[in-house]
């Protein structure tokens, strides 16, 4: 569908850090506040499939 519309496809995706959370919640991750819990991974994708931008990851 991008290739023929010659469009981008964006993914958006949340990020989410252990402070975030009510104190009454307690992930398997643990309760650190600085624990992510959810890593993101947001991309912008060309109508020809290459990747413009991300996901940002830590080497």
């Amino acid at each position: 569908m991008a290739l023929e519309g010659r469009r981008l496809v964006l993914s958006a995706n949340q990020y989410l850090l252990r402070s975030a959370l009510p104190a009454d919640a307690h992930p398997i991750q643990g309760d650190d506040p600085d624990t992510v819990l959810i890593g993101g991974g947001s991309t912008v994708v060309s109508p020809v499939g290459e990747v413009l931008a991300g996901p940002l990851r830590d080497a």
